[in-house]
This record gives C-alpha cells, structure tokens and sequence, in this order.
C-alpha cells in the first residue's frame, strides 16, 4: 500500500492504532437501554430495566428497529418497563441538569403516550417526557410535564413513522419547566402552549419506560432511551439524530465521538464498524451535523461554527491493498483509507 498526497508515494507497513478516549460526555451518560437483545443498562451505572404488567423479553424486543439489532415494542394494554434492577433508579432528581433522548415510532389513536417518567405527582415534582393532546394546537406533540408546569412542541409524532425525540433542560438559576428545549429529529421545536412552574424533581417512583404516573401506556416502539446528567447543545443532539439517521450509530458510540473532539487530541482516534474517527481543528464545511462530501463513504461531523469536527477514512481488510489518499490537510493533517 502507498501513502498519496502532497509528500508523494510512501511505504508503510502498519495501520494507526486505536487510541481510547473518555469524557464528560461519557460519565454524564447516565443510563442507556439500547432494547438491542433485552433491557439491560448498557451506560455502565447498571440502572437494568425490569418488565411489569406482562413485559417480558422474548415479547417485548422487536427486530424491527431504528438503531442496532432490537427496539422495544408496547402494545397500549399496559405493558411497561421499570428500572427497578439490581437496585431502583430514580432518574435525575432536584434542580439538576439533564438531557433525555430516545427514538421512537407511534401509531395510535391515543395521543397521550409517555416515553419516560420519574418523580413525584405532586406540584413541580414530577418529570414525564411523552407524546400529548389537550394543551397548543397538534396532537400528538411532544411534552415535558412537571406538574402543574409544561412545554409543548409543534410537530405530530403519531404518524407511524421513526422520530427522534430529545429534551434538555439547563438548571440557569432559577429552574423552571419553561426552560426545557424539545428538539425532533434534530431540530429545535418551536413552542406551541407553556405553562410555568418551577422544577425540583422528587426522589420518588423508580423511573418508567413507556409509562407514566397517569398510566399513560406507549402504543409502539422506543429504542435506544438515554438520560444524560447534563443539558446537550444543539449541535450535539443535531449530530446525535444525523449519526443515529445515516449511520445507526446509538448513543454509546455518539458519547465516544463527542468526548473525541472534546478531548481535541489529534493523536487519538475511535473506530465505529469499518470508519475512523479523526479530530480536525479547523476547516470543515457545509454546516453543522454530518456530510459524506465526495459521496464515497468518507464522512465529516462539524461540530462548531469555527468549523471543527470529525472526519472517517475507512480502514482496509486485513491483506487488502489501499490507497491512502489526502482529504484534508489541517494543523496535523487528516487521512482516509479508500480501496
């Protein structure tokens, strides 16, 4: 194999290696259920999900997914998860920062579905992320509730069709339910009914997973739940819908590629199935989220309006010859592997 660029033909004989990062990203991803082959927390913090009212694994994981190999799928009779295993979660409580992202797909005539929900039902309390109808003018609309206090986007999402679902709230001082952002599929909701009320979510049930204290019960599928410990910008939860979207990547690899341009160490990298992850400092275009700019599988991930990012090249198969050609040439330089 030879290495092509402006420096001219080069031997090489080895591959970069594999350089591990972790992050705030990482350690703030709290809990992640992938439903790829059951309910266990794949975050690290061991927040398992258990079935209640006859959920169960061999029904209630669906090949049929969005993201990786499994989805949860509801019927709307009841059927629910609880992160009640080995020990109860109570999700993110008080006045905390937090983001909640999941993909889902709904098709019922029940517009009152929750996605997931903690805290107590009791004035500012509670903390239930689901689909409504009754408050702005779409049903089937995204909401935040704390009781007493709600925001309501614009989009109807009772349309049998994948979405990508995320709020963040940002405790600012004076924390309140009128400061939770909805995005869908990646982009920012507008509001369409708020009412204010201040947030301080109690330690109380152990948090639900297509169900709620009203025991409004998901008709669908949910896969790939998180709870962050921490507010994500917008263009993190932008690259988190387009990487899921394109590249079915979950939360877990979206975590390692945000704590790799975090870290900004040029030296490290993280490999994804057959692409590798290479900060870049400076000069991607075409705007935030993901681009594939030459059409052939090479892809960047900008991050900041400054142009800072992500780039892949693909590594070879083993035995295969490949031509390294130059994508772009930053502060140290970016490859990519090309058959």
């Amino acid at each position: 194999m030879r290495l092509l660029g402006m420096f001219g033909c080069i031997a090489i004989t080895a591959l970069c290696c594999q350089v591990a990062v972790a992050g705030p990203f990482a350690d703030n991803l709290d809990a992640h259920w992938t439903f790829d082959s059951d309910f266990t927390d794949s975050s690290g913090n061991n927040h398992n999900a258990s079935g209640n009212s006859g959920a169960n694994v061999a029904s209630n994981i669906t090949a049929a997914s969005k993201i990786g190999a499994g989805a949860l799928t509801l019927d709307g009779s009841g059927e629910n998860l609880r992160a009640n295993t080995p020990a109860g979660y109570k999700g993110v409580t008080g006045t905390a920062s937090r983001t909640l992202s999941a993909w889902i797909r709904a098709d019922s005539p029940n517009d009152n579905q929750s996605i997931l929900s903690w805290g107590n039902n009791s004035g500012g309390q509670k903390w239930t992320f689901r689909l409504q109808d009754g408050n702005g003018p779409v049903d089937g609309s995204l909401r935040v509730e704390v009781n007493g206090g709600f925001q309501v986007g614009t989009t109807d999402l009772d349309d049998g069709n994948w979405h990508h679902v995320v709020a963040t709230f940002e405790n600012d001082g004076s924390p309140n339910v009128q400061d939770v952002l909805l995005y869908v599929d990646g982009e920012l909701e507008a509001i369409s009914a708020s009412q204010s009320r201040a947030i301080n979510t109690a330690s109380g049930i152990n948090v639900r997973i297509g169900s709620d204290h009203a025991n409004r019960v998901w008709e669908g599928e949910i896969d790939d739940a998180g709870i962050f410990t921490d507010a994500l910008d917008a263009e993190f939860v932008r690259a988190t819908y387009e990487l899921g979207n394109e590249l079915g990547y979950d939360l877990g690899d979206d975590v390692a590629l945000f704590d790799l341009f975090n870290d900004a160490d040029p030296d490290a990298s993280v490999t994804i199935d057959d692409l590798m992850w290479q900060y870049v400092d400076s000069g991607l275009t075409g705007g935030l989220g993901l681009v594939d700019p030459d059409g052939n599988g090479g892809f960047s991930l900008q991050l900041n309006s400054a142009g800072a990012g992500l780039q892949t090249f693909v590594i070879p198969e083993p035995g295969s010859i490949a031509i390294w050609t130059l994508l772009a040439l930053t502060g140290f330089g970016f490859y990519r592997w090309r058959k």
